[in-house]
C-alpha cells in the first residue's frame, strides 16, 4: 500500500501454500518477495495502524476481486 504522502506498507503472509501456486506465480512473482513473513492477524493490525491517521481512507487497485474479499 502507498499513502497519498508517500508512506508505504508491505507485508507477506506466512500462510502461503506455494505448492498450490501456478507456474507463472512461482516464476514471476515469488522471486520478488522479500522473505519476511507475517501471520494474517498481525497483517490486519499493521494495516489498521498504517491507515490510522486517515479518517476516510480510499483503496484503489487493479483486478482486486479476490484481494478485496481477503482484505475485508
Amino acid at each position: 500500500m502507498v499513502a497519498k504522502r508517500g508512506r508505504e506498507f508491505y507485508a507477506e503472509g506466512s500462510e502461503v501454500d506455494w505448492p498450490k501456486a501456478s507456474q507463472w506465480t512461482l516464476q514471476v512473482m515469488r522471486p520478488q518477495f522479500e522473505g519476511s513473513k507475517i501471520v494474517r492477524k498481525e497483517i490486519g493490525y499493521a494495516i489498521r495502524w498504517f491507515i490510522y491517521e486517515d479518517k476516510n481512507p480510499v483503496f484503489w487497485g487493479y483486478l482486486l476481486a479476490y484481494d478485496r474479499v481477503v482484505f475485508r
